[in-house]
């Protein structure tokens, strides 16, 4: 598969998203001397596919892509970001970690854990607000499930599509953009594969009293499918059930296995 998978790769290289960067470095750092090898065979492999391109984070990345809003702070972190893994590129990088001069590692754990929980607290306040009557995280503590079963039997007829747009409709007001039914509509149609991801997270969660909070491939999932918002992104991903979260999104067909990839007609 490898020879067919470089023929498909665009010249310049596929970019890097700032959420791949953060879990490779993070994996380098947790799996230690004894797995040492292995990870930096990941790292430098990323590194060469995207010519060590890589994206803003994803919020910063579809703020400036769907609305032109810049963010200084995010556009110093993707330097960072970019530096951290020029330097696990060095000749010496092994003697180094060996040696424990490698600090910047330090920063990615607290990193994905600040933005992880952004992430599940945003979620929380979107069941908050529509369940505001209800106390869902008690109930969850005592039965395993948010819901009674009798609100379980009535999500399951409920019209998702709609709580997708509320979704794309709470997330506007946190863009530094007016929330106007434009705003709502560009949101909704460039980010549907990520909105269609979340409610089926939500889903699970009231239903079948899944626990996104323990769950952070989601988080990660969710963040990588932010860069759709780019109409000439598609994501490659070995993921069977993040295929499966998107299966009935507009843009599911931008969101591929590496089997698809490898067979799509240039």
């Amino acid at each position: 598969m490898w020879p067919r998978f470089r023929s498909r790769l665009p010249a310049r290289g596929c970019p890097l998203s700032f959420v791949t960067v953060l879990e490779l470095l993070d994996g380098l750092s947790k799996g230690g001397a004894k797995h040492f090898d292995e990870s930096l065979k990941a790292v430098n492999l990323a590194s060469q596919l995207s010519r060590r391109r890589v994206l803003l984070l994803s919020v910063p990345f579809f703020c400036k892509e769907l609305f032109g809003v810049k963010n200084p702070g995010a556009e110093r972190s993707k330097e960072n970001v970019k530096r951290f893994l020029a330097r696990a590129q060095r000749p010496t990088f092994k003697n180094e970690f060996a040696a424990g001069k490698t600090d910047f590692l330090d920063k990615i754990e607290p990193l994905i854990i600040a933005t992880r929980r952004g992430y599940t607290n945003y979620f929380e306040k979107f069941l908050d607000t529509k369940f505001p009557d209800f106390d869902w995280r008690a109930a969850r503590k005592k039965s395993g499930y948010p819901l009674p079963e009798a609100e379980k039997e009535k999500l399951k007829r409920a019209d998702f599509e709609a709580w997708k747009r509320d979704f794309a409709s709470r997330m506007v007001p946190l863009l530094e953009t007016p929330a106007t039914p434009h705003a709502v509509n560009l949101v909704s149609d460039r980010c549907d594969a990520y909105l269609t991801h979340s409610v089926s997270v939500i889903r699970d969660t009231l239903i079948s009293g899944y626990r996104f909070e323990e769950n952070p491939n989601d988080f990660h999932d969710g963040m990588q499918l932010l860069y759709l918002s780019r109409k000439l992104y598609c994501l490659v991903t070995h993921d069977a059930g993040l295929i499966r979260r998107v299966d009935k999104s507009s843009q599911r067909e931008r969101v591929l296995s590496i089997d698809e990839f490898v067979s799509a007609q240039p």
